[in-house]
């Protein structure tokens, strides 16, 4: 699995877990190798030294029984034969005590069975030593003296042999616990080298890996911000993995393709106004010759006005020249004269209200909203005025 699979917090845990693994490791195989060592070393102080110490005081009570033996076949003083025998019975008690403790100290069956060896030969030479007794308290010193060089000596030689090879088989106990601790000691040095060596090498490893899966995509996730940035929204944005700078870069993609989708919604709508700025334009073309159509109707009808303004003055004139003609015509002709100044005062009104509406027309026209209407209002008003103008012609 890619570490760039799993979050950063994730793959510390891991790592740094790895390191403490070792670092575990290393701190339990110490203790192992230790607590070896230290059994080793119980071993030597707990069985293998008190055994070659216990059998060292037993061979010198034995050679202290012999020496008091000799004495007491070498000197005929009654108060140093007591004392010798008094030395050898407190003496040979230690020794049965001192071989009944060994019992406690042994370590394997060959131990046990030299141990045997060496109670019989004690027990024999005890009782050796103990018929020399006897016949030195009888007086009989050519006979212990006998007794002593045929059957002591050569039972204190067995004695002796027997306990050489406690000795020895302890000291050999002794030598193979050493070695083996040296053995534990020097396996422990190398293990526990290259255990620290394989720590180092994991740690520079980890460190490295764990270093790269950070920095490389943050710097890649740099290069895009710096990418897009720069405007360029046209190099893709490869995401690998699933962890941190990944979201990152997921979110950075995710923003590239939002402001190229800005960007191109806002090419459309500049597109769409420059084509409706060229609509308008076209608009306002179309509405300027309306209006320019329009103040030429409207000078039209100011101009038709104005004929029909002239032609009312001169129906007036006329109309005046026929009443003071038919002053003696009876009240038709005043009633005929009234309605003509009616129709006067009629046209002169219409008049004044064609120019009212001629300038509201102006005014209308420099509204383009309204440019229909006022199309309409403005013809309608022409129309009416021809129609005037014909009635009043």
């Amino acid at each position: 699995m890619s570490l760039r699979n799993m979050r950063i917090g994730l793959r510390a845990s891991l790592s740094f877990g790895v390191l403490a693994s070792l670092l575990v490791i290393v701190g339990l195989f110490g203790l192992g190798q230790m607590a070896k060592l230290r059994e080793s070393a119980l071993v030597i102080e707990g069985s293998w030294m008190p055994s070659i110490e216990n059998i060292h005081d037993s061979a010198a009570y034995v050679a202290s029984i012999r020496l008091e033996a000799l004495r007491l076949v070498t000197t005929d003083e009654s108060r140093v034969r007591d004392n010798s025998k008094g030395l050898i019975s407190r003496q040979r008690t230690e020794l049965q005590t001192l071989l009944d403790h060994h019992e406690t100290l042994l370590s394997s069956d060959q131990e046990r069975e030299l141990l045997k060896q060496v109670k019989a030969n004690v027990n024999t030479y005890l009782t050796i030593v103990g018929q020399m007794i006897a016949l030195v308290d009888k007086d009989q010193q050519q006979d212990a003296i006998d007794l002593l060089n045929n059957r002591l000596a050569p039972q204190g030689g067995i004695l002796t042999k027997s306990l050489e090879d406690m000795i020895t088989f302890n000291q050999n106990g002794v030598e193979a616990a050493t070695d083996a601790a040296a053995q534990v000691y020097t396996r422990a040095q190398w293990i526990v080298g290259l255990i620290i060596s394989v720590a180092l090498v994991a740690t520079l490893l980890l460190a490295w890996l764990l270093t790269r899966s950070i920095t490389a995509p943050l710097g890649q996730a740099l290069s895009v911000a710096r990418t897009i940035a720069a405007g360029d929204l046209s190099q893709p944005v490869v995401v690998q993995g699933h962890d941190e700078p990944a979201q990152l870069l997921t979110a950075l993609a995710t923003m590239q393709a939002q402001l190229q989708t800005t960007i191109r919604g806002i090419s459309e709508s500049a597109q769409q106004l420059a084509s409706a700025a060229e609509e308008m334009s076209s608009v306002m073309e179309q509405s300027t010759r309306g209006l320019q159509a329009q103040n030429d109707e409207i000078e039209q009808a100011a101009t038709a006005v104005t004929e029909m303004s002239a032609a009312v003055d001169e129906v007036a004139g006329n109309a005046v020249s026929s009443a003071e003609a038919s002053q003696a015509s009876d009240e038709d002709s005043k009633h005929g004269h009234y309605q003509i100044s009616e129709t006067i005062s009629s046209i002169q009104n219409l008049v004044d209200e064609v120019l009212g509406a001629s300038n509201k027309a102006e005014g209308l026209a420099m509204q383009a909203q309204d440019i229909s209407k006022v199309l309409e209002v403005i013809r309608g008003i022409a129309g009416q005025t021809n129609l005037l103008a014909l009635n009043a012609a």
